[in-house]
């Protein structure tokens, strides 16, 4: 496909090994964190939200990828929320694995900044450790709380994804689940049923999956 294609344009392979020796100067002992060569978290994001569209995660690619996963949990602080969240759908839509240091970094920043998330950057960041399968139980409860306070601003699409996500994370039950992703769970598809005549095919059998996982009767 066109993206495959990508992968073998020598201007491309060129970009990689330019932002490969930048990440690797950025890295070194010494080096200047306020310059105009300072990595900052969203480069960082920009850089895994790229490779993640690509699906391009092999060879230098690979590694400029294992750099921000080393660079990134120590300038963490610096970030804004969606490069908390670009960062995390990438790394879930490339399926990588091995990150976990990274993902439980971005996950306890994500829950200091939980009230800048978006409707995307929420539904985004609760499909992501779905897919990659890593819960951290106060990102649960931070994004469960968060998106009961935003649910209008969702799209199908976002309610049907959030929803998923929960029923991939956790456990049936109340007493494994928690009253807050419980509350969340019932405003969803409270929501969602009003939404029906908007929500694809996939999008209905992903919500008819979660319920069943879930237990939802």
């Amino acid at each position: 496909n066109g993206a495959r294609r990508f992968h073998r344009d020598p201007r491309a392979l060129e970009v990689l090994y330019r932002i490969e020796a930048w990440l690797t100067r950025a890295s070194t002992p010494g080096a200047d964190k306020d310059g105009p060569e300072a990595v900052l978290p969203k480069h960082l994001a920009s850089i895994a939200i790229g490779l993640a569209r690509l699906q391009w995660k092999d060879s230098t690619a690979g590694r400029i990828l294992r750099m921000v996963g080393f660079i990134a949990p120590e300038i963490l602080h610096l970030s804004r929320a969606r490069d908390l969240s670009n960062m995390a759908w990438a790394f879930a839509t490339l399926d990588l694995r091995g990150f976990d240091s990274l993902l439980l970094a971005i996950a306890r920043e994500a829950v200091v900044q939980i009230a800048d998330f978006t409707e995307q950057n929420l539904s985004n960041t609760c499909w992501a450790y779905a897919k990659i399968g890593l819960r951290h139980d106060p990102l649960i409860k931070a994004i469960a709380d968060e998106t009961v306070r935003k649910l209008p601003q969702f799209s199908a699409q976002g309610l049907s994804n959030t929803l998923w996500g929960f029923a991939t994370l956790v456990i049936k039950g109340e007493e494994c689940l928690g009253q807050s992703a419980w509350h969340l769970i019932c405003a969803l598809l409270e929501e969602l049923i009003l939404r029906l005549p908007d929500c694809p095919t996939q999008q209905l059998s992903n919500s008819a999956w979660a319920c069943c996982r879930l237990g939802v009767r």
